[in-house]
């Protein structure tokens, strides 16, 4: 049986296997060849604040693991900003920020990018996240 070699001239392999071979220099989640998604430990970058009405992710890098793809390596260049949904009168609601990663050979959406996402919740007694 072989196994997928990286950084050796003359080879080619494929980003699938790039992503399966980035996994060792991640914690692992406990599973065999995976990995723990998030920002770099002890990096100050994608860091996320609320000012007002205005959410912002500073500029940074991420992992974002996916089964069975392995870990999906995102640069943000600059610091990211989206307007926060109003808050509902009566209830709480819990809101999410998110790296989103398409992949065209893995979900069919025609793209090949990362992008930031803000995601609002339901407002309730005791909500729940999106």
């Amino acid at each position: 049986m072989t196994f997928d070699a990286v950084l050796i001239d003359g080879n080619s392999i494929p980003a699938l296997a790039i992503r399966h071979v980035d996994t060792m220099m991640l914690m692992s989640d406990g599973t065999a060849g995976g990995a723990r998604g998030g920002v770099r430990p002890g990096d100050p970058g994608m860091t996320t604040s609320v000012s007002g009405s205005v959410i912002t992710v500073t500029a940074g890098v991420a992992t974002v693991p996916y089964s069975g793809q392995g870990i999906y390596r995102a640069y943000n260049p600059t610091a990211w900003t989206g307007n926060l949904t109003a808050a509902d009168a009566t209830n709480p609601r819990i809101d999410l920020v998110y790296l989103r990663i398409w992949d065209n050979t893995v979900d069919s959406s025609g793209l090949a990018k990362a992008d930031i996402v803000y995601l609002a919740g339901t407002p309730a007694p005791s909500p729940s996240p999106p």
